[in-house]
């Protein structure tokens, strides 16, 4: 977690794009960091690898594929990010719905 917020902006916003709506998840690096705390205490398992990582002036795109371990065995999915990057830092995330 801490190695992360290294690259976040203190101001950093996070949006959730779902249909044709844009959700804010979480403001701030601090909500950033509570939430990540927490979602690696509940699930330890999870582990995240980018698949391809393209870049746009300063905006940086990435296809990853989440993985931890089910009830039911091993589960995965994958999503569409894009990251605005700032003055070294990342100011802003966009982040579409999760396939299976």
């Amino acid at each position: 977690t801490e190695a992360m917020l290294t690259y976040v902006s203190d101001s950093v916003t996070w949006f959730n794009i779902n249909n044709d709506s844009q959700n804010v998840e979480m403001r701030g690096k601090e909500a950033l960091r509570k939430w990540m705390q927490g979602y690696f205490r509940d699930c330890p398992s999870c582990r995240t690898e980018f698949l391809s990582v393209q870049e746009a002036g300063r905006f940086v795109s990435v296809y990853e594929k989440a993985s931890w371990k089910g009830k039911r065995g091993n589960r995965s999915q994958k999503s569409l990010g894009i990251y605005e990057i700032v003055n070294s830092t990342i100011r802003r995330v966009w982040y579409y719905p999760a396939e299976q």
